[in-house]
């Protein structure tokens, strides 16, 4: 992109941060959480992923997961950046995703570097669904590292499991995946940005 804009990396970088944040302040209460959309169709979300779920399953309305995009190494603060699970210098985001197939929770850009766990309590998003009253007693489901709350339910964890728990998780993994294709349907969408690295 540098060769393309006639820009240093760097300062590059900074405007995309700026356009980040301006973006970001901007539109602050629609990407934290759109708390309207979601209660006004809090019954269709439950019904949609319950006719899907086991029975044991009731009143889950979303999956949260968290996922990276790969960036150029940084000459500076790359430590911060870099993500050693992935051995990548990557953005995070983090996100709830609705039976409708939106996006209803944005937390992002954030260091690579940083756990899913972590940027749940950076953004409170627990605290925030713990105090509306129309999140009491309904669940958004995401993998062991969000811990089963009274906000969040996730699979079993171990490798002894009777039937009926291994049958549950296999269920909810299918279902579940449905996150990962809207990941998918970003990059597809977005696929005239050049990646890095390349594919």
């Amino acid at each position: 992109m540098a060769g393309m804009f006639g820009r240093a990396p760097s300062t590059l970088c900074h405007i995309f941060y700026y356009v980040v944040e301006f973006l970001d302040k901007k539109l602050e209460d629609f990407l934290f959480l759109d708390t309207s959309r979601i209660t006004n169709n809090m019954a269709r979300y439950c019904a949609a992923i319950a006719a899907k779920a086991p029975e044991t399953i009731a009143g889950l309305w979303g999956f949260i997961d968290g996922t990276i995009h790969p960036i150029c190494r940084l000459c500076q603060g790359q430590q911060a950046m870099y993500n050693g699970h992935k051995r990548v210098h990557p953005l995070k985001f983090q996100t709830v995703v609705t039976p409708d197939c939106l996006i209803s929770y944005l937390f992002g850009p954030g260091d690579g570097r940083r756990h899913d766990l972590f940027m749940l309590i950076e953004r409170r998003l627990k605290e925030v669904l713990e105090s509306n009253p129309e999140f009491h007693d309904k669940l958004i489901y995401g993998d062991p590292a969000y811990g089963c709350t009274n906000v969040f339910c996730c699979p079993y964890k171990g490798c002894r499991f009777d039937v009926e728990k291994r049958d549950l998780n296999k269920a909810m993994s299918g279902i579940r995946v449905s996150v990962e294709w809207l990941y998918g349907e970003v990059t597809k969408y977005c696929a005239f940005l050049p990646r890095y690295p390349p594919i």
